[in-house]
């Protein structure tokens, strides 16, 4: 057990070292890193499912390495936005590859099953546009990358932290036997200490950031629910396809979507709120 620990502080330690460069705004490095982490997503959940065969690897990773054109707004539409623009390019593009996946079912019945290739088209959109989002985050407002990560392992680490110490009401049994809801809400309460600490950071070091606490702490509270049910959702769909892990590519963590599964949705619902909403604009200038 202490060696597991030992082993998954260690990675833990190294991933976080190895994220911190994406957080540097005007540079390539967001855009690399989500690049390849997406492609090993993609590669995992084909697997998990199932569906991992040429005619459906090949166009789900080529989605994948489009990734980078996140970063370019290279269409111009009158009366939208680079943020509206972006997201129907993507919408579109990743819709097509559902619909290619599910089309293969018609013409090859006996080699394709619908509701596996059905959910597989369902979690490759899901994946592409987590990873596509946080993109077209750091091209947008680099403040606002940080809270991706914050939001994501922040919580994380406070509701095992708590739910340790604490747990004793079972949030989802079936699903994660080892989570409560004392930790659920420890999650809450660090995510909000997080993003408090961040925005002070913002404050004291860079000039003309201007910050809305009450916002922020709104903003804190939904991302770590998002999080945390990021994080059981795809420990639902390991426990329904019998694995335990992703891969094991990360000593100690398992595979790229069970560290990066919460950080898929927090970023669809940072950009979505950015770029639809706009209400991100409140807190952050």
């Amino acid at each position: 057990m202490k060696s597991n620990t030992a082993k998954r502080s260690v990675s833990a330690i190294f991933i976080i070292l190895l994220t911190l460069p994406t957080l540097i705004p005007d540079t390539p490095i967001m855009t690399v890193y989500m690049t390849v982490v997406a492609v090993i997503g993609v590669y995992e959940i084909m697997k998990c499912v199932g569906t991992a065969r040429p005619a459906v690897l090949i166009p789900s990773v080529a989605a994948a390495l489009t990734v980078p054109l996140c970063r370019y707004n290279f269409i111009k539409a009158e009366g939208l936005s680079d943020g509206h623009v972006l997201l129907l390019i993507i919408v579109f593009t990743d819709m097509l590859l559902a619909f290619y996946l599910m089309s293969l079912c018609i013409f090859m019945p006996d080699r394709y099953d619908i509701e596996k290739n059905g959910f597989a088209a369902f979690m490759l959109i899901y994946i592409l546009a987590g990873f596509q989002s946080a993109v077209m985050i750091s091209e947008m407002n680099a403040y606002l990358v940080p809270l991706i990560f914050l939001a994501a392992w922040g919580t994380d680490v406070f509701a095992w932290f708590i739910g340790k110490l604490f747990g004793k009401h079972k949030l989802a049994p079936v699903v994660s036997p080892n989570k409560s809801v004392e930790g659920a809400v420890g999650g809450v309460f660090g995510n909000v200490f997080f993003f408090c600490a961040y925005a002070l950071v913002l404050i004291i070091f860079f000039k003309g950031v201007q910050v809305k606490f009450g916002a922020l702490i709104i903003l804190a509270v939904i991302t770590s629910v998002i999080s945390q049910l990021g994080d059981l959702l795809l420990s639902l769909v390991k426990r329904k396809f019998g694995i335990k892990d992703f891969s094991n590519i990360i000593p100690g963590h398992g595979g790229i979507l069970d560290r990066f599964d919460s950080v898929i949705p927090v970023s669809l619902f940072i950009f979505m709120l950015y770029t639809v909403i706009d209400s991100l604009k409140v807190f952050i200038i």
